[in-house]
């Protein structure tokens, strides 16, 4: 086998849970996160497992649930704009918005022009998160 197994069975993993997901049902939202959290078992610091398995709570409107699972893929990959974008909207949602704004606000100073940053200026007005005026 070419590269590392581990890797490539985690591939094979997130793959799969892509798929339950993509079926928008709850049993098979169910099995992706059950999917991806005895993956993490192997693979704990995996932050595509993390997100997935944050997915489940954050799709449910479990924003506290899902927060835990995303603050610990940021302690993994700090400038995944990604997590860092599900983390604003997690506080967004548990009605901390100078936090979900300053971490929207990191993502389009760091990336600007990006896709990256495009959704996160759409997700500050979404989001009702205006920055206050000076």
């Amino acid at each position: 086998i070419d590269g590392d197994p581990t890797k490539q069975a985690a591939g094979e993993v997130h793959s799969r849970i892509r798929w339950l997901y993509g079926l928008q049902k709850d049993e098979s939202d169910l099995a992706a996160h059950d999917c991806a959290v005895k993956a993490l078992e192997l693979l704990p610091d995996d932050v595509e497992l993390i997100n997935d398995a944050a997915l489940y709570h954050l799709y449910r409107g479990e924003w506290k649930e899902g927060r835990v699972y995303l603050l610990r893929a940021e302690k993994a990959a700090p400038r995944d704009w990604i997590i860092q974008h599900n983390i604003a909207r997690a506080s967004a949602e548990l009605g901390d918005k100078a936090d979900a704004l300053k971490r929207l606000q990191a993502i389009i100073k760091a990336a600007p022009g990006t896709d990256d940053a495009k959704a996160a200026e759409k997700s500050i007005k979404s989001l009702g998160l205006q920055p206050e005026k000076k």
